[in-house]
């Protein structure tokens, strides 16, 4: 009886020893932390993909309102593309199209246009707009003549369009040529705090996915003999390179174009520069070594988009007159 007793609280002290043990607090507190996030995270998901598929059926129903006949009767409307917002699946000029009475009027629009559906595309009538709700709902009669804005293209589109238009590049080899910045982590110091600014993580557009802020993209010796007109709607964060190519021209887009550090076009074949190229927007601007032979009148206001007012356009038949044409404007030969 004696030493079963003392088999048995031998027993119960090994158990605490070597036996399961219960987790810290702390340790189960983290594990309740963690699937609470889990959970809300798993919620938000939900709630995202059901809010999306509800986007989805109301832009369905926009779309149909396009065609079905319990819209009204037919009517027909034309729609304006001007040049500057031209792609090369849509061409600049009048386009003639299809509606109901009670469609939609973006809808209508994306579907003539072809665009994707829940593309942003902006439609005015003589400068007023944008319109929205039908065409009924805006008092507009058969035959309307409509102006459209269309949404900024994305880089794959604006990728699609200059290997459309250069059959000899490389998309994908072209395309890995830009750089594109993620934001990530804060950036931890040597006392153990953080620096206060996030990280941001460079990627090409083949790991990114185009996802993130355009920062460079380098174009140099490409052999780029025509850029898209989609092109100039681009915005970097750093820099551009389209040096060394065989362009004559630039897109009339060119002048929307948005810069952060260098932009240079230098040794190619221009002659001659976009008219609203005063717009464009970097912090230097370099042209050397074309063919430039005139410059258009905004070329005066390049001094309010280039930070550093610095131009570099040496070696151009337009040559030193651009002092006398343009005083006061600081150009480095």
């Amino acid at each position: 009886m004696v030493l079963q007793r003392v088999l048995m609280g031998l027993g119960d002290r090994v158990k605490k020893i070597f036996g399961p043990k219960e987790p810290p607090a702390w340790m189960t507190a983290q594990e309740n932390i963690l699937k609470k996030q889990n959970e809300n995270h798993e919620a938000l998901v939900a709630e995202t993909l059901a809010r999306h598929q509800v986007m989805l059926s109301e832009e369905e129903e926009r779309e149909a309102s396009v065609t079905s006949p319990e819209c009204g009767p037919e009517m027909e409307f034309e729609i304006t593309v001007a040049a500057s917002v031209a792609r090369p699946s849509i061409k600049p000029g009048v386009i003639k199209c299809k509606a109901r009475e009670r469609s939609d009027i973006p809808a209508a629009v994306n579907l003539a246009l072809g665009l994707p559906r829940g593309s942003k595309v902006k439609v005015y009538i003589r400068g007023v707009g944008p319109l929205l709700a039908s065409f009924s709902d805006n008092a507009l009669a058969n035959g309307v003549q409509l102006d459209v804005e269309l949404p900024p293209p994305s880089f794959q589109e604006v990728l699609d369009d200059l290997a459309e238009l250069n059959p000899h590049l490389d998309k994908a080899a072209i395309g890995d040529r830009a750089r594109f910045l993620q934001e990530g982590i804060l950036e931890a110091v040597s006392d153990g705090g953080y620096s206060g600014s996030a990280m941001h993580k460079v990627v090409t557009f083949s790991e990114g996915g185009g996802r993130g802020k355009l920062r460079d993209w380098y174009l140099a010796d490409e052999g780029i003999a025509e850029l898209p007109e989609s092109f100039g709607f681009l915005e970097f964060e750093g820099e551009l390179q389209l040096d060394g190519n065989e362009l004559t021209s630039l897109p009339e887009s060119f002048g929307n174009i948005r810069v952060g550090t260098m932009l240079s076009v230098s040794r190619n074949k221009l002659t001659s520069l976009p008219k609203n190229f005063g717009k464009v927007t970097a912090c230097s601007l370099s042209l050397y070594d074309n063919q430039i032979s005139e410059l258009p009148e905004s070329w005066k206001d390049l001094k309010d988009g280039i930070e550093s007012c610095c131009v570099y356009i040496h070696c151009n038949p337009v040559g030193e007159g651009l002092q006398t044409q343009f005083p006061g404007f600081k150009t480095e030969y």
